[in-house]
């Protein structure tokens, strides 16, 4: 007997999902015994579960890209601003962002990241220093959010 509560492991959850969606994906429950029925049941909580963690990673990975576009527009204003200048404290508190938000967020976050990396002495290379940082979390995106797993595992049980 399967001792299983939903959503207690992910991984199982999605093992299970795509092990039963073959099965049960077009059936119709009316037309199913009491035995099937029960797994039926079951394959619909883990439908439910995945589907829930899957639309998460989903606004998840669009909130990550969409922070990606604004940070790289205010870099990109910050770098038109500084022009030839080196990538300094001085001259980034002598950019006056003229009331524009995206030269504002961009100045704000090329103080913070400078602080922390103050190697960096160009814009083009804070940008490059931010571009690798977000490679870096959207390769580790698929892992943290198990939707690589998720659509791999219902791949291979779908081709049964």
């Amino acid at each position: 007997m399967e001792k299983w509560k939903c959503g207690a492991d992910t991984y199982e959850t999605t093992r299970l999902y795509a092990a039963l969606r073959y099965k049960y994906e077009n059936a119709d429950p009316d037309k199913l015994n009491s035995k099937q029925k029960k797994e039926y049941s079951k394959f619909l909580k883990y439908k439910d579960n995945v589907e829930s963690r899957r639309a998460t990673a989903k606004s998840n990975l669009e909130g990550m890209l969409a922070s990606q576009n604004q940070v790289k527009s205010g870099l990109d204003a910050v770098s038109n601003a500084l022009g030839a200048k080196p990538l300094t404290m001085e001259n980034l508190n002598s950019i006056e962002d003229n009331d524009s938000k995206k030269l504002a967020i961009g100045i704000s976050i090329a103080r913070n990241i400078l602080e922390n990396e103050p190697q960096l002495s160009t814009a083009e290379q804070l940008k490059k220093f931010v571009e690798n940082e977000y490679a870096e979390e959207l390769d580790n995106f698929p892992k943290n959010s198990n939707s690589t797993l998720i659509l791999t595992t219902i791949q291979e049980n779908s081709k049964r």
